[in-house]
């Protein structure tokens, strides 16, 4: 979770990734069953299987799960659920990945080589 909201993956299965309604901008306080009763919403388009999110403050990332690619969504406050999933460049293939709300993004390969990207979606 960050600004971008509370977002989850369940499931293998096309469009398996999910959106906790009224998430967007909450502050760590606000993140309990008691304040946040929203519906999880199935954010569809990629129409691929992912296995991983991470969340920076407005990007949601993603790791499909066949093959590592990563896609990556912006999350603007007129749309928490986000826009289109974009995916990075074929050599761009991680197993597992992670960000910070300082618009980072880390990843590891199949190799166990690590990859850093600062500046990562539109902070």
């Amino acid at each position: 979770s960050g600004k971008s909201g509370v977002w989850a993956v369940s499931g293998l299965y096309a469009d398996n990734v999910y959106y906790l309604q009224g998430s967007f901008e909450a502050n760590k306080e606000a993140l309990s069953a008691e304040t946040l009763s929203g519906d999880w919403i199935q954010v569809n388009g990629s129409g691929e299987v992912m296995k991983q999110v991470a969340v920076t403050l407005n990007t949601v990332w993603a790791i499909r799960n066949k093959n590592g690619a990563v896609f990556y969504r912006d999350v603007p406050a007129k749309n928490p659920a986000g826009e289109d999933w974009i995916k990075l460049p074929k050599q761009k293939y991680l197993s597992v990945i992670s960000a910070s709300p300082a618009c980072t993004v880390w990843g590891v390969n199949s190799k166990n080589k690590v990859f850093r990207r600062v500046g990562a979606g539109p902070c």
